[in-house]
């Protein structure tokens, strides 16, 4: 064993082939361990320390230094100053010491998962023990790879903010800056996720976990517990469908487990939609927007496990037998075809009973028809397609009747022709119609 020992100024060490003892001492000095079981101490100055092969122990000291382990199974330590610990092969114990200190894995060459106490590495490269509480502030995986932050069987609820680079686990003093994730596994406690950019996989674990919407085609799963998917401060209108949430030019989400997200959260100020139509009988839907409620009956899929829905303004319904309840919004309800109840609640509400080229409601006679409730003559209004023409509007009782006519001269003919709607309320033919 050989030992070196450096001058008030900056060295450059070398070690040998067998076990060093290299001290920096004073300045900013590069002290090189190569072979054999190394230990290197930088002590004063800003200093660069090489572990080499071997099972080495790096000490940083003082300053603000940079500790490479290479393929051994190493002890690195900052102590005090900001330090840089580069992490490779090897199962290592990092400890960052005082100071800002990071641990940076870029050019590791592998993906990483970072648990609570330590960092797996792949390709067989080993796992790292970050010492408790955690002293390194920063940690930075490798980019181009899909690292994950798992803190699932862990009691410790925790707070992962993939686009504000935050790892907080509660009741730990401080947050870790991370950078370069891209999934993430909650803990058995209350968890708050939320994804960045990237195609993010997020799931909550056990718990009532946060889930944050973000762009990026991502995967949730809320796991047990009432979960929440909050799509607030996305900027974008969203689109629940039975099988995904759309989000426009931002990418598409799905869910792991269709039954484990409770409470979805739309972008308040958007025109957010549910939009159940692609389901087939003998599915429905009653859906509530001024109780902020969604009920699927009989379906597998994301509007089956929502039940709670804020934000949100339009609705398409099945082709089965909703029940559509708007709220003080300007609603869009889209029945579909069935027979419908329908709702527009406070607001100038549209009700869709025709799309372009589409009359809906126009089979099965009575079976198929649009009841609307609450329709406010000069505030509401009826959307159709085609021309007026192709219409008959007449009252029977207290109800008030759309009706789709053969003949285009505007006459109902009984047996023939096919009512559509019936209205609680009059309306006015010129005015409270739009044909699309």
């Amino acid at each position: 064993m050989s030992t070196q020992i450096g001058t008030p100024f900056s060295d450059n060490l070398l070690g040998g082939s067998g076990n060093d003892n290299l001290l920096g001492r004073k300045g900013d000095d590069n002290l090189f361990g190569y072979d054999g079981n190394d230990n290197l101490y930088g002590d004063e100055g800003n200093d660069n320390l090489f572990g080499g092969s071997g099972n080495d122990n790096l000490f940083g000291g003082s300053g603000n230094d940079n500790l490479f382990g290479s393929s051994g199974n190493d002890n690195l330590f900052g102590e005090k100053g900001d330090d840089v610990i580069f992490g490779s092969a090897g199962n290592d114990i990092i400890r960052g010491g005082d100071g800002i200190d990071t641990l940076d894995y870029t050019g590791l060459g592998q993906v990483i998962t970072l648990f609570a106490d330590r960092t797996k590495k792949g390709g067989g490269l080993g796992s790292d023990r970050l010492s408790e509480p955690p002293s390194t502030e920063i940690i930075i995986a490798d980019p181009g790879f899909i690292n994950v932050i798992d803190t699932s069987g862990t009691d410790l609820a925790s707070l992962i903010d993939l686009g504000a680079e935050r790892f907080d686990i509660f009741d730990v003093p401080e947050a870790i800056t991370i950078k370069n994730f891209v999934n993430v596994i909650g803990s058995n406690q209350n968890d708050t996720i939320i994804g960045n950019e990237l195609n993010n996989t997020l799931i909550g674990g056990s718990g009532n976990d946060f889930l944050g919407g973000s762009a990026g085609n991502d995967i949730y799963d809320g796991g047990d517990g009432i979960d929440t998917l909050d799509y607030t401060g996305l900027g974008q209108a969203i689109t629940i469908f039975p099988d995904r949430i759309e989000k426009g030019n931002l990418g598409t989400d799905r869910e792991v487990v269709p039954t484990e997200i409770e409470i979805v959260i739309g972008d308040v100020g958007f025109a957010n939609t549910i939009n159940a139509s692609s389901l087939e009988s003998p599915v429905s839907v009653d859906v509530d927007l001024s109780k902020e409620s969604l009920t699927g009956v009989n379906i597998s899929g994301v509007v089956n496990s929502v039940g709670t829905v804020k934000n949100f303004v339009n609705v398409i319904g099945t082709k089965q037998n909703d029940t559509i309840i708007g709220n003080k919004l300007n609603n869009i309800i889209n029945g579909f075809g069935g027979r419908d109840t329908l709702f527009g609640g406070a607001g100038q509400d549209t009700f869709v009973l025709g799309e372009k080229g589409n009359v809906l409601y126009r089979n099965s006679g009575s079976e198929d028809l649009a009841i609307i409730k609450d329709f406010v003559s000069g505030e509401d209004k009826i959307q159709l397609t085609g021309n007026r023409s192709d219409y008959s509007f007449f009252k029977q009782g207290s109800s008030n009747f759309i009706a789709l006519v053969g003949n285009g001269n505007g006459q109902f003919n009984l047996g023939t022709d096919e009512v559509i709607a019936s209205l609680n309320s009059s309306f006015n033919i010129v005015n409270d119609l739009i044909f699309v």
